[in-house]
């Protein structure tokens, strides 16, 4: 399933969503990336599948994450 998101804040390779959702990323070097990403950058969620994680569809670039 995928939706579009918004981040609300990145801490210890834990993304908070502003949904309240919070995920788990896989690598820290996912973490500077998704710390790079603007508040205006079109994000999307996957939550099922290989490609679970997050999408920045402004930047075409993927960072793979898990429910926390």
């Amino acid at each position: 399933m995928k939706k579009n998101v918004k981040i609300d804040k990145v801490d210890n390779d834990i993304v908070t969503l502003r949904s309240g959702e919070k995920l788990k990323l896989r690598s820290s070097f996912d973490g500077s990336k998704v710390r790079g990403w603007s508040m205006f950058d079109e994000i999307e969620l996957e939550t099922f599948g290989l490609d679970k994680g997050l999408t920045n569809l402004t930047r075409k670039e993927h960072v793979k994450a898990e429910p926390a």
